[in-house]
């Protein structure tokens, strides 16, 4: 359903960042099927990460870039025409508040400033699903943050939400509103 957050817990070692990686379409399963965005994960891995968004547990963007750089670097391996590109980095900069430091190196940055980054970078081509692995609390709640500011967006058009987490993290059931325990 659009606006649906899923939570995905379970304990460190579970196969939580496997299934991620398989629903992504980075990971060939070794058996059985998922779908995603109605989209077989055995036989559409491009087609799926065409439609959508990824944060790592860690920074994977370029630090040797500025903020700009990295967005456009990314958006363009996204496909998103030149014309449209500069727009879509300004409003994703500015949903982030990002804008202020274009220009700084985004190995410059805080760990927090990288997470917004991060997220930034993962809405800019309008995915349909956002995947967040591991996220910390500060991620969660900078997430919240920015949806709350999404939903007045209209290049934003996110239908769902799946967190990766341990499940003993206690924030992420407030906000989930269907959960999936991996034992």
């Amino acid at each position: 359903r659009y606006g649906e957050i899923f939570g995905y817990l379970g304990a460190n070692g579970a196969g939580k960042s496997t299934t991620i990686r398989m629903l992504c379409g980075i990971l060939a399963p070794t058996s059985g099927s998922a779908s995603v965005v109605g989209l077989d994960i055995n036989k559409s891995g491009e087609e799926i990460k065409n439609n959508i968004g990824y944060v790592s547990q860690r920074f994977s963007l370029y630090e040797d870039l500025t903020i700009e750089e990295n967005l456009k670097f990314f958006g363009s391996i996204y496909g998103i025409e030149r014309k449209k590109l500069n727009s879509r980095c300004e409003e994703v900069m500015k949903v982030t508040s990002l804008n202020r430091f274009a220009g700084r190196l985004a190995g410059t940055l805080s760990g927090g400033w990288k997470q917004r980054l991060g997220i930034a970078n993962a809405i800019l081509h309008r995915p349909k699903i956002l995947f967040l692995d591991e996220p910390t609390k500060k991620k969660v709640l900078l997430f919240i943050m920015i949806g709350y500011a999404i939903n007045f967006i209209p290049f934003a058009y996110i239908s769902r939400v799946m967190f990766l987490y341990h499940y003993e993290t206690a924030l992420v059931f407030s906000i989930i509103s269907l959960a999936f325990l991996l034992d």
